[in-house]
Protein backbone atom coordinates (compact mmCIF):
# COMPACT_ATOMS: atom_id res chain seq x y z
CA UNK A 1 0.00 0.00 0.00
CA UNK A 2 2.83 2.38 0.84
CA UNK A 3 4.39 2.05 -2.61
CA UNK A 4 1.08 2.84 -4.31
CA UNK A 5 0.53 5.88 -2.10
CA UNK A 6 4.08 7.07 -2.80
CA UNK A 7 3.54 6.84 -6.54
CA UNK A 8 0.22 8.68 -6.39
CA UNK A 9 1.75 11.35 -4.12
CA UNK A 10 4.67 11.82 -6.55
CA UNK A 11 2.26 12.16 -9.46
CA UNK A 12 0.15 14.73 -7.58
CA UNK A 13 3.29 16.65 -6.60
CA UNK A 14 4.47 16.57 -10.22
CA UNK A 15 1.09 17.97 -11.33
CA UNK A 16 1.38 20.71 -8.68
CA UNK A 17 4.87 21.54 -9.95
CA UNK A 18 3.68 21.70 -13.56
CA UNK A 19 0.82 23.96 -12.52
CA UNK A 20 3.28 26.22 -10.71
CA UNK A 21 5.53 26.50 -13.77
CA UNK A 22 2.54 27.04 -16.09
CA UNK A 23 1.14 29.72 -13.78
CA UNK A 24 4.51 31.46 -13.66
CA UNK A 25 4.81 31.37 -17.46
CA UNK A 26 1.25 32.57 -18.04
CA UNK A 27 1.52 35.46 -15.59
CA UNK A 28 4.90 36.52 -17.00
CA UNK A 29 3.61 36.44 -20.58
CA UNK A 30 0.48 38.31 -19.51
CA UNK A 31 2.53 41.07 -17.87
CA UNK A 32 4.97 41.19 -20.77
CA UNK A 33 2.20 41.52 -23.36
CA UNK A 34 0.29 43.99 -21.24
CA UNK A 35 3.20 46.40 -20.94
CA UNK A 36 4.86 45.89 -24.34
CA UNK A 37 1.89 45.46 -26.68
CA UNK A 38 -1.01 46.70 -24.53
CA UNK A 39 -2.60 43.26 -25.09
CA UNK A 40 -2.92 41.25 -21.85
CA UNK A 41 -3.89 37.58 -22.19
CA UNK A 42 -7.64 37.22 -21.62
CA UNK A 43 -8.53 34.79 -18.84
CA UNK A 44 -5.22 34.87 -17.00
CA UNK A 45 -6.86 35.61 -13.66
CA UNK A 46 -9.49 32.92 -14.20
CA UNK A 47 -6.92 30.28 -15.19
CA UNK A 48 -4.83 31.09 -12.14
CA UNK A 49 -7.79 31.11 -9.75
CA UNK A 50 -9.73 28.12 -11.08
CA UNK A 51 -6.96 25.82 -12.32
CA UNK A 52 -3.44 26.58 -11.17
CA UNK A 53 -4.02 27.57 -7.54
CA UNK A 54 -6.21 24.56 -6.61
CA UNK A 55 -3.71 22.21 -8.26
CA UNK A 56 -0.74 23.82 -6.52
CA UNK A 57 -2.37 23.88 -3.09
CA UNK A 58 -4.31 20.62 -2.91
CA UNK A 59 -2.08 18.33 -4.99
CA UNK A 60 0.83 18.96 -2.61
CA UNK A 61 -1.12 17.88 0.53
CA UNK A 62 -0.38 14.16 0.13
CA UNK A 63 3.36 14.78 -0.23
CA UNK A 64 3.37 16.96 2.88
CA UNK A 65 1.53 14.27 4.85
CA UNK A 66 3.73 11.47 3.50
CA UNK A 67 6.82 13.17 4.90
CA UNK A 68 5.02 14.47 7.99
CA UNK A 69 5.96 18.05 7.22
CA UNK A 70 2.72 19.51 8.53
CA UNK A 71 3.02 22.38 10.95
CA UNK A 72 3.06 21.12 14.52
CA UNK A 73 2.99 22.98 17.77
CA UNK A 74 4.77 20.62 20.12
CA UNK A 75 5.40 23.02 22.97
CA UNK A 76 3.36 20.92 25.39
CA UNK A 77 3.76 17.44 23.92
CA UNK A 78 7.57 17.74 24.05
CA UNK A 79 7.28 17.98 27.82
CA UNK A 80 5.10 14.86 28.14
CA UNK A 81 6.26 11.26 28.44
CA UNK A 82 6.66 9.65 25.01
CA UNK A 83 3.73 7.27 25.52
CA UNK A 84 1.26 10.06 26.36
CA UNK A 85 2.57 12.20 23.49
CA UNK A 86 2.02 9.25 21.13
CA UNK A 87 -1.57 8.89 22.36
CA UNK A 88 -2.19 12.58 21.72
CA UNK A 89 -0.60 12.37 18.25
CA UNK A 90 -2.75 9.36 17.36
CA UNK A 91 -5.87 11.12 18.65
CA UNK A 92 -4.96 14.07 16.41
CA UNK A 93 -4.63 11.67 13.47
CA UNK A 94 -8.08 10.23 14.18
CA UNK A 95 -9.55 13.75 14.33
CA UNK A 96 -7.76 14.59 11.08
CA UNK A 97 -9.27 11.51 9.45
CA UNK A 98 -12.75 12.56 10.54
CA UNK A 99 -12.23 16.11 9.27
CA UNK A 100 -10.74 14.98 5.95
CA UNK A 101 -13.56 12.47 5.41
CA UNK A 102 -16.14 15.23 5.76
CA UNK A 103 -14.03 17.60 3.64
CA UNK A 104 -13.61 15.02 0.84
CA UNK A 105 -17.31 14.17 0.93
CA UNK A 106 -18.36 17.84 0.72
CA UNK A 107 -15.80 18.56 -2.02
CA UNK A 108 -17.05 15.51 -3.96
CA UNK A 109 -20.62 16.76 -3.76
CA UNK A 110 -19.48 20.17 -4.98
CA UNK A 111 -17.47 18.62 -7.83
CA UNK A 112 -20.40 16.40 -8.85
CA UNK A 113 -22.72 19.40 -8.93
CA UNK A 114 -20.20 21.48 -10.92
CA UNK A 115 -19.84 18.60 -13.39
CA UNK A 116 -23.58 18.07 -13.74
CA UNK A 117 -24.24 21.73 -14.54
CA UNK A 118 -21.09 22.11 -16.63
CA UNK A 119 -19.82 24.97 -14.48
CA UNK A 120 -18.03 27.68 -16.41
CA UNK A 121 -16.77 31.18 -15.83
CA UNK A 122 -17.08 33.99 -18.30
CA UNK A 123 -14.04 35.40 -20.01
CA UNK A 124 -14.24 38.23 -22.50
CA UNK A 125 -15.28 36.23 -25.60
CA UNK A 126 -15.89 32.73 -24.29
CA UNK A 127 -16.80 30.56 -21.32
CA UNK A 128 -13.99 28.69 -19.55
CA UNK A 129 -15.11 25.32 -18.14
CA UNK A 130 -14.07 25.18 -14.50
CA UNK A 131 -15.81 21.99 -13.41
CA UNK A 132 -12.76 19.76 -14.15
CA UNK A 133 -10.65 21.65 -11.62
CA UNK A 134 -13.22 20.93 -8.90
CA UNK A 135 -12.18 17.26 -8.92
CA UNK A 136 -8.60 17.89 -7.77
CA UNK A 137 -9.80 18.81 -4.28
CA UNK A 138 -11.61 15.57 -3.32
CA UNK A 139 -8.94 13.47 -5.05
CA UNK A 140 -6.04 15.12 -3.23
CA UNK A 141 -7.88 15.09 0.10
CA UNK A 142 -8.69 11.38 -0.35
CA UNK A 143 -5.01 10.55 -0.93
CA UNK A 144 -4.04 12.60 2.12
CA UNK A 145 -6.70 10.71 4.12
CA UNK A 146 -5.18 7.41 2.98
CA UNK A 147 -1.71 8.56 4.07
CA UNK A 148 -2.94 9.43 7.56
CA UNK A 149 -4.84 6.14 7.79
CA UNK A 150 -1.75 4.21 6.70
CA UNK A 151 0.51 6.09 9.12
CA UNK A 152 -1.94 5.61 11.99
CA UNK A 153 -2.20 1.88 11.28
CA UNK A 154 1.59 1.58 11.12
CA UNK A 155 2.00 3.51 14.37
CA UNK A 156 -0.59 1.40 16.18
CA UNK A 157 0.88 -1.88 14.91
CA UNK A 158 4.37 -0.82 16.04
CA UNK A 159 2.99 0.17 19.46
CA UNK A 160 1.35 -3.22 19.88
CA UNK A 161 4.53 -4.99 18.80
CA UNK A 162 6.57 -3.14 21.44
CA UNK A 163 4.17 -4.07 24.22
CA UNK A 164 4.44 -7.83 23.56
Amino acid sequence: MELGLQQISRLLLFIAGLACVAMLALINFDVLLKYTANQPIPGTLECVAFYFMPLIVFCSFAHVQQHRHNIEISLFTDLLPRRIAAIIENAARVLSLAYLAVFAWAASLSAMHATSVGETTGIVHYELPVWPSRWCVPLAIAVTFLWILYQLGKELSQTRGVGK
